[in-house]
């Protein structure tokens, strides 16, 4: 089986090796089991099997999912099968905003980074035909930090604040690597502070500081992550 690793929200494709595989009894499909979920198979030859698993529940460090194939989608092997998978999630992006200028540091919180596959860790800002893809630095099984892009456009006729899909992956590219949750990243344009009073205090003394943008610019409420 390959890949041993993908996420747990999105199309993520694992293979299946083995023979005697074939689909053509009548009235049901292929499928394949990761953990409790079951997900489509498609028969690629004898011996390949094809199958995505659209969700499937995340796993704590040191537990793994055992993967197995059923014809029929309903025989799963009896035996526990040696073949195991531990998928990838995000639970929390912080901070779920930053300016257009790029650069934010962002701190992705989840479950299934593991050394492994740590060295493909990256992060996408948008959909599957219009984003920008940068690498990430895993820091243990359940955080990794990215930046944000210094080059997303604002696209024509969109809102000055655009929100947009916010996914990670570790695998390549033809494997449908990507998570695809409600995770999102707004851009904005930095507003331009003109003023903050008071302009002093005495530290370590706590105090109010109003801060006024320029007209034409704005603050706004940061995206629930």
């Amino acid at each position: 089986m390959t890949p041993r690793n993908g996420p747990a929200e999105g199309r993520g494709i694992i293979y299946f090796y083995g023979g005697g595989f074939r689909d053509d009894y009548r009235g049901v499909e292929i499928g394949c089991k990761i953990g409790d979920a079951i997900g489509q198979g498609t028969l690629i030859d004898s011996g390949t099997i094809k199958c995505v698993v659209d969700e499937m529940d995340l796993v704590n460090e040191g537990e793994e999912h055992t993967a197995s194939v059923a014809l029929n989608s309903y025989s799963w092997p009896k035996k526990v099968t040696p073949l195991t998978y531990i998928p990838y999630g995000v639970t929390n992006v912080s901070p779920s905003s930053g300016p257009y200028t790029g650069y934010t540091e962002i701190l992705v919180t989840g479950k299934g980074f593991t050394n492994e596959i740590a060295e493909n860790a990256k992060c996408r800002f948008g959909i599957d035909s219009n984003n920008i893809v940068v690498e990430a630095e895993v820091m243990d099984y359940t955080k990794l930090i990215c930046k944000s892009p210094p080059d997303f456009k604002l696209p024509n006729g969109a809102d000055e604040f655009l929100s947009v899909p916010f996914g990670i992956a570790f695998n390549k590219e033809e494997l449908q690597p990507w998570t695809e949750d409600l995770h999102r990243f707004r851009f904005y344009t930095q507003p331009k502070i003109v003023e903050a009073n008071p302009d002093e205090i005495n530290i370590p003394k706590m105090a109010e500081i109003f801060v006024t943008a320029d007209e034409g610019t704005r603050f706004f409420e940061p995206v629930p992550s």
